[in-house]
């Protein structure tokens, strides 16, 4: 958030898209200043949607992000990601590279997200993250075979559970092979009550019911 101290109609509002409705495929573009080069404008595509990728605190991740091969660098992140209309979808946050520069990989934060961390730092002055305490992994094919999960599972393979966290107070275990396979969303708000689905050594074990905490 940046407050100016500048006239009205010298400030001319960006329109914000819904970044739910966004599909594989769609046309944007990326502006920034990538290596210092001011006002910088590239176009791709969305090649992914619901990436996740690290967060600002470490050991913490960013879900919901969306992937697009348009060219991101160094001097891009904080800049728009926009559809042909001229809205924004996304803050272009990071990119995957050996090279620290475009590889046709770059992730922006989602506007939803971002629409609602803005509303949170003018309303409170902070902002608040849910989480469950949990760190996991997606389900592969290899994973659904080692842990005979139905091949047409979807979820996360918990691979770690932090001592005390709402996740393992409602009962999710390491080392049991755990896995929670209904839809759950980092943008849910803390203190909400919520469950998880449990398959464990491939079967369907129960459910585990938390509070959401507050990062």
């Amino acid at each position: 958030m940046i407050k100016v101290d500048l006239p009205q109609e010298r400030l001319i509002p960006i329109t914000f898209a819904d970044s739910n409705a966004l599909i594989t495929g769609q046309q944007v573009i990326a502006i920034g200043s990538p290596f210092g080069e001011r006002w910088t404008m590239t176009a791709g595509i969305i090649s992914a949607l619901n990436r996740t990728i690290s967060g600002f605190n470490a050991g913490f991740s960013i879900g919901g992000a969306i992937q697009t091969d348009a060219p991101i660098n160094p001097g891009n992140s904080g800049g728009p990601l926009l559809n042909l209309n001229g809205e924004v979808i996304g803050v272009n946050a990071q990119i995957r590279s050996e090279t620290r520069s475009n590889s046709g990989i770059g992730f922006a934060i989602p506007s939803n997200l971002v629409r609602r961390v803005t509303e949170d730092i003018i309303s409170t002055g902070r902002v608040n993250y849910a989480y469950i305490g949990i760190r996991g992994t997606s389900v592969s094919l290899a994973i659904m075979e080692s842990l005979n999960l139905p091949n047409n599972t979807r979820g996360v393979v918990v691979t770690d559970v932090l001592s005390g966290g709402a996740g393992g107070i409602g009962g999710l275990a390491l080392g049991t092979g755990d896995t929670i396979t209904n839809h759950w969303h980092s943008h849910h708000p803390f203190g909400r009550h919520h469950h998880a689905y449990q398959r464990r050594g491939g079967q369907r074990h129960g459910r585990a019911d938390f509070i959401l905490g507050r990062v």
